[in-house]
């Protein structure tokens, strides 16, 4: 199955506060973070009354992704470990 993954710069709470309203545009997408997913910014979103996925990108298969959604990025070295995907050009970017 293809998924959509919203990717940010890093795990610092501005950016991963800025993919809170992209998961509601982008309903059904997954966030991907860089490192622990228990650092405070990505322990809120897993609140169980959070809507969406949080997921380190490391378990995010890279092959499944079909459409790029990147918040706060301006360079694709930026996308945290998923440069590959952000240069690919069969994956779709978006940039809200």
């Amino acid at each position: 199955m293809r998924t959509e993954v919203i990717a940010t710069h890093g795990n610092d709470f501005d950016a991963f506060a800025a993919t809170l309203p992209a998961r509601r545009l982008y309903a059904g997408s997954v966030v991907a973070v860089s490192g622990s997913t228990t650092t405070p910014a990505t322990s809120i979103a897993c609140m169980p009354k959070s809507s969406g996925a949080v997921v380190e990108s490391s378990r995010l298969e890279q092959d499944v992704i079909r459409r790029l959604i990147v918040i706060e990025i301006t360079n694709a070295s930026r996308v945290g470990g998923r440069e590959r995907v952000a240069l690919d050009p069969s994956v779709e970017k978006v940039r809200p």
